[in-house]
């Protein structure tokens, strides 16, 4: 249809690198939210936990981040559906504080015709041995080049309760307050609604899932398992119902260092590989 001298060439292959993940928003129950496309679910998926609880733990539920007792950070990058176009990277940092502790966090997807960010700022403390919680203020964005920028504040509120040991329970609201920004001050961001568990059944080996409710959206449901073994390596694996892709991981956790690539797989859009490093020093066995 398209010569290769057809002005319009350059046009049509960033479209057709775009329709994928435009068809991904359509399956996710993140869509029409301002940071849909930076959500990677399973880096927060440890939150229900005392020994597996990371520095990206509280992206997934913001109380999780009071049991950090060190300070660290984190990055990860994810190359969507094996696109450089749908690449995502995030970023996490812990800073504990006598009052309590302090995150913060930067996840960006896309590329330069197309893109979305969003930046947090977290606080949580303990409130006994029994309870955590959490806030996060969040401001987050979708630009595309000589058109409309939209943006918009919002603010997240999350509580972990350990029943036991070994058993832990949460709630996570995304969104409860927010507005948007600009000329779109009426496009608020949706809310989310999520529930989970998380289960230590030894030091090496954790069960966790999510249950999440987004307005106008149907319920998603996120699980996975971890396994440290041999004391240097770990393993990972899960499901997301929300886009119908399974995922799993291997790593190495070496003194302070964390390493582990992982790699999902959409039934219809193919593979979507990823990288993880962690610093924190006196992580968590």
């Amino acid at each position: 249809m398209f010569s290769d001298h057809d002005p319009n060439l350059p046009y049509m292959k960033t479209l057709l690198a775009l329709l994928p993940y435009c068809f991904c928003h359509a399956l996710s129950s993140y869509a029409q939210t301002p940071h849909s496309g930076v959500a990677i679910p399973f880096l927060g998926l440890d939150a229900y936990s005392l020994g597996q609880v990371s520095v990206f733990s509280f992206t997934g539920n913001t109380a999780s981040l009071a049991r950090v007792k060190h300070t660290g950070i984190g990055l990860y990058g994810e190359r969507r559906f094996m696109l450089a176009a749908n690449s995502q990277y995030a970023l996490a940092g812990v800073l504990p504080t006598r009052l309590g502790q302090m995150g913060i966090q930067f996840q960006y997807a896309g590329f330069r015709l197309f893109n979305e960010y969003r930046v947090g700022l977290a606080y949580a403390r303990s409130l006994g041995s029994k309870l955590d919680m959490g806030i996060r203020f969040n401001y987050s964005g979708s630009r595309i080049p000589a058109y409309q920028q939209a943006s918009a504040l919002d603010a997240d509120l999350g509580l972990v309760v350990h029943l036991t040991g070994k058993l832990h329970v949460g709630l996570q609201g995304a969104s409860l307050v927010g507005a948007g920004l600009g000329k779109n001050r009426s496009d608020r961001p949706l809310r989310t609604f999520t529930a989970g568990f998380g289960y230590d059944a030894s030091p090496d080996f954790y069960l966790a899932a999510e249950i999440s409710k987004t307005e106008n959206n149907p319920v998603g449901v996120l699980a996975g398992m971890q396994y440290r073994f041999a004391s240097l390596f770990y393993a990972m694996a899960g499901f997301s119902s929300v886009s119908s892709s399974p995922y799993a991981g291997a790593g190495l956790a070496w003194h302070d260092l964390r390493l582990s690539l992982s790699v999902s797989h959409h039934p219809q859009l193919g593979f979507s590989p990823g990288i993880l490093l962690l610093y924190q020093p006196k992580w968590e066995k």
